[in-house]
């Protein structure tokens, strides 16, 4: 985390709150800015602070749901304890008996469904009402049952279903498939009395338990260096760049403005991909999409960004940041672009649709060839005062400048700064 943009919050806080932190928590997402946070707040201060509590995003969840996040392995063989509870149960009242998988059979299942539970906790789903949906669905060993549609919304939650056939809904799985809201909470509450988690659910316990604790002994949390991209991009060691508003004394930009500056950005091949948003992100998806050579998708929730990558394989994403990014929204985020970029884009989904789904896309790349202008005519022909106002930014220009290769439209675009300066 940059030492500037800690100072920045340091004087922040102090301008707004004082110099009186004691009853404040600053969480960081990792230990490492800690320190020199606290040097720039004695520096504002004079060293007069009352210092206020310092803590990580998973020391706060881990301290607040008193649970410790397990390695996959465990995780897996208490899932299998879990299952044999529930299948000893069931076996009790049922007259036709459940086999009983052992664990070398088990575990290829358990791994899957460890990840589909922190799936679902981390994105805050009554696990309880979506897995009694699933369990209830009738005759699914047959053929024809389930719909394309279906088996895409299912496969969020069971990634081989698509793949493995309908044999393998006649096997041994279909059997855990119906018991797992037994499972669900079997697993939890042997992992709550010995006081582990897998990270969904210590994420969850952790915020049920944040929104009910009284505020006596707290007054606020602030939430610092919290960018769900950036972790992303550095873990799949992308380059990140931030081409927009930077901070609240930024001049204000419109979803429009959004839409020309992305086109601008892709076209020129400055950047391989853009992230965009605004209120609704319907508006910066529509903006987007009137603009050549740019297909933007709009993106709630981590299904929509995996679909939209394998699908539709497209090349900008609009979010919409005034609904439903509220407490816990760095986790939504961090998940959301995680399966972003997960795999290569226009993998398909599923597989075996992958060369028409291609074909469908190539099909809608050659129509929009028809019915839109070239990027170059668009810039000539676009308010000349409103395309200043977008690209007269200092961020914007010094990355498009130094960044974007040499072309008709980085020509254009300096002969338009010259005429400003």
């Amino acid at each position: 985390m940059k030492e500037k943009f800690l100072k920045l919050v340091a004087a922040a806080l102090i301008k707004t709150y004082g110099a009186n932190l004691s009853r404040f928590v600053l969480v960081f997402p990792y230990s490492a800015p800690i320190i020199s946070m606290s040097n720039h707040l004695f520096v504002e201060t004079n060293e007069s602070l009352t210092k206020p509590i310092y803590t990580t995003i998973s020391e706060l969840f881990k301290r607040a749901s008193g649970l410790t996040v397990s390695d996959k392995l465990e995780l897996v063989c208490r899932l299998y304890k879990a299952y044999k509870n529930v299948l000893h149960k069931c076996n009790e009242h049922e007259s036709k008996k459940i086999k009983l998988m052992d664990f070398d059979e088990f575990y290829k299942w358990g791994e899957m469904i460890v990840n589909d539970f922190n799936d679902v906790d981390k994105e805050l789903i009554n696990a309880k009402l979506l897995f009694k949906e699933v369990s209830n669905i009738k005759d699914i060993s047959s053929e024809e049952y389930l719909t394309e549609e279906q088996k895409t919304t299912l496969h969020k939650f069971f990634k081989t279903f698509i793949h493995a056939g309908n044999s393998f809904l006649k096997e041994n799985y279909l059997n855990i498939w119906r018991l797992l809201p037994e499972i669900y909470d079997e697993f939890n509450a042997i992992n709550e009395q010995d006081g582990v988690a897998y990270e969904g659910s210590m994420f969850k316990k952790g915020l049920d338990v944040l929104k009910k604790a009284p505020l006596n002994q707290i007054d606020k949390y602030v939430f610092i260096g919290f960018n769900a991209l950036n972790q992303v991009c550095q873990e799949k060691k992308y380059e990140l760049y931030n081409l927009g508003m930077t901070s609240g004394s930024d001049p204000n930009l419109t979803y429009v403005q959004n839409g020309l500056m992305a086109a601008i950005l892709l076209n020129s091949k400055a950047v391989d991909f853009v992230v965009t948003g605004c209120g609704t992100g319907e508006g910066a998806m529509l903006a987007l999409n009137s603009f050549p050579n740019v297909e933007c998708g709009l993106i709630n929730d981590a299904t929509d960004a995996y679909l939209f990558s394998q699908i539709n394989a497209g090349n900008a994403i609009s979010i919409p940041f005034a609904k439903g990014f509220g407490w816990g929204s760095e986790l939504t985020l961090t998940y959301l672009f995680e399966k972003l970029f997960a795999n290569s884009f226009g993998g398909g989904y599923p597989v075996e649709r992958r060369e028409k789904e291609q074909e469908n896309k190539k099909i809608l790349d050659n129509i929009k060839k028809i019915t839109h202008k070239d990027m170059m005519t668009v810039l000539k022909e676009v308010d000349y005062d409103f395309l200043v106002q977008t690209i007269n930014r200092d961020n914007f220009l010094s990355f498009f400048l130094k960044e974007a290769p040499s072309s008709d439209i980085k020509n254009y675009i300096e002969k338009v700064v010259k005429d400003i300066q």
